[in-house]
């Protein structure tokens, strides 16, 4: 947009000229969206003084909303310590997109400093290949028994810290860890507590395999219009989304 363009022209010349608390007031103005295009747009020796301002303060989504080869500039003047602190704070999937055309060396540097749970989450991701479905899932989800009603549910949604910071659905599983539906979070708050959340599920009429390929996984999302899928594993456990 023109805005966007005027906001731009600026950033360039207060980065050519300007003093630095001036740039860090401009740079207020952008959206980590339209950073991300900011940098594909400048040249490197501008990109490296942009960069000496969001780094100590890395943005995850700024970060992700990169190109690849402006993603790998960023990280390769970041240290292991620097660049885990970011992935450690996004979702699984998208630390997995950040480190897979790392260097086997310098992705296992920066992991060393992951603490263990996202860790775990990230390498699940890191082990499939790289086309798959299970390269690009989600593992952080919500899932409840079959037996649970909604005031448990509701409970659980509250007291429960290690759960995604956002989630549309709740997936409920049996005993096996199978899905057999979805509960829209919405719908669990405007329903009575005493209700089953088996009896409000919507059977899940689509799974994702962890190993179909990422062209057949998006073919599906359109051809059923979808907005998120279950993942699972060969034995049909839920594995990610």
């Amino acid at each position: 947009s023109e805005e966007n363009s005027v906001r731009f022209d600026e950033l360039v010349c207060l980065l050519e000229a300007g003093n630095d608390e001036d740039v860090k007031s401009h740079l207020e103005n952008f959206h980590h969206s339209d950073l991300a295009d900011a940098f594909g747009l400048l040249d490197k020796n501008l990109r490296s003084r942009l960069l000496g301002f969001v780094k100590d303060d890395l943005d995850p989504d700024l970060l992700f909303e990169l190109e690849d080869h402006l993603r790998h500039e960023i990280t390769d003047n970041l240290s292991a310590q620097e660049v885990a602190e970011v992935i450690t704070e996004m979702d699984s999937d998208e630390a997995v997109q950040v480190l897979e055309d790392m260097d086997l060396q310098d992705r296992n540097e920066i992991l060393d400093q992951v603490p263990e749970e996202e860790r775990e989450d990230i390498e699940i991701g890191l082990a499939y290949p790289e086309d798959s479905a299970g390269r690009r899932m989600q593992t952080d989800l919500v899932s409840v028994g079959t037996d649970w009603d909604v005031g448990k549910t509701i409970d659980y949604l509250r007291e429960e810290e290690d759960l995604p910071e956002e989630f549309l659905e709740i997936f409920i599983v049996d005993n096996d860890f199978k899905p057999i539906g979805t509960v829209p979070s919405s719908r669990v708050l405007r329903t009575s507590r005493d209700l089953k959340m088996n009896s409000i599920m919507r059977e899940m009429p689509v799974l994702i395999s962890v190993n179909m390929d990422k062209e057949e996984v998006g073919l599906t999302f359109e051809n059923y219009n979808l907005v998120s899928a279950g993942v699972v594993n060969k034995e049909n456990k839920l594995v990610g989304m």
